[in-house]
């Protein structure tokens, strides 16, 4: 596989890849507030502390993403992989 560098994308690429990664950020802000909505009495402080931060700061990364130009630099391995699998797709299909 190509190293990144190599990549040229269009800019309908970045944008495709831009969606992916705040639609990745609105599953897990979901997944959270599910959780959230399912704490009993029994749910430690906490853990309930934790989740809301966890929110919070998801929707400063998603805020940052939809606002920045050069928003790669601020993204987490899991999310770069995401991308890097997004944009080998599509070179598969020829649309790089």
């Amino acid at each position: 596989m190509a190293p990144m560098v190599d990549y040229r994308p269009s800019p309908e690429t970045l944008a495709g890849a831009k969606e992916l990664i705040l639609g990745s950020i609105d599953s897990q802000m979901n997944s959270l507030r599910d959780k959230l909505a399912k704490a009993s009495s029994t749910t430690s402080f906490e853990d309930i502390h934790k989740m809301k931060q966890s929110l919070t700061d998801k929707q400063a990364l998603k805020n940052k993403i939809s606002h920045l130009q050069d928003w790669f630099g601020i993204l987490d391995a899991d999310h770069v992989e995401a991308i890097r699998d997004y944009l080998e797709d599509r070179k598969k299909v020829g649309l790089l």
